[in-house]
């Protein structure tokens, strides 16, 4: 049997401790985001 991991979203990922831990934990993180409403473009 393949072992597949399972694919997830990271929202308001800060300094991305929380995705290492799901990378570590058979998670793929596919897609991540940080909104900074300080920040003015």
């Amino acid at each position: 049997m393949e072992n597949k991991k399972m694919k997830v979203v990271e929202l308001f990922a800060g300094v991305g401790g929380f995705r290492l831990g799901l990378e570590k934990s058979n998670y793929e993180v596919v897609w991540s985001n940080q909104w900074e409403p300080s920040t003015k473009m």
